[in-house]
């Protein structure tokens, strides 16, 4: 809802469609792309399909415009190779041009987070745990090998718990979102008038 109120605060007359393609705990593996039809990329790419031609039999042309990453929890609690930043790096370095593609979307802006505070006892525990900077890193450097891609931070969004952002953390979370997307977007229409 943040993402959504903050876009519509800036852009009020802009149509906006939102498609959720989410799954709850899963690792970075469940995005792979080829990975048939029993993975998490297959359904993102069916449901964003699904919509765009539901949209245009209501005579309303859907345009992808970002891809709001909210993931990496589980690969950050993981052991073993599923643990490895280097796997999670490239899984989406992967992913993120293939969803571009299948989605005849070559400029779809891809904004990449997930909470880093996951697993910390906040309350018992000042630093995040190694797995969530290992992580966090890995979606910087994915941002700054991609393009149209952006590290979203969240560290002033509140939790309630080491595993979830609270009602007021969600919405902030959300804003960060939408921020970045309207930065990205302003940039990009910058660097094309240059």
């Amino acid at each position: 809802m943040g993402l959504v109120r903050r876009l519509l605060d800036e852009k009020p007359d802009r149509p906006l469609a939102i498609v959720k393609s989410a799954y709850n705990a899963k690792r970075v593996g469940f995005w792979k792309t080829g990975g048939g039809n029993n993975n998490g990329y297959a359904a993102l790419i069916g449901d964003t399909k699904l919509a765009i031609e539901k949209a245009k039999a209501q005579g309303i042309t859907l345009h992808p415009r970002a891809l709001v990453w909210c993931q990496g929890e589980s690969d950050a609690r993981s052991q073993g190779a599923s643990h490895d930043p280097v796997m999670y790096r490239e899984t989406l370095e992967s992913m993120i041009p293939a969803l571009r593609k299948d989605l005849d979307a070559p400029e779809l802006i891809a904004l990449l987070g997930f909470n880093t505070k996951f697993g910390k006892r906040w309350s018992k525990v000042s630093s995040p745990r190694p797995g969530v900077m290992k992580i966090h890193g890995a979606q910087i450097q994915i941002a700054e090998n991609c393009i149209y891609t952006e590290r979203v931070e969240d560290w002033g969004c509140q939790v309630v718990n080491a595993a979830h952002f609270g009602a007021a953390g969600t919405l902030e979370l959300g804003k960060c979102y939408a921020e970045a997307l309207l930065q990205t977007e302003e940039n990009l229409k910058c660097s094309k008038e240059e």
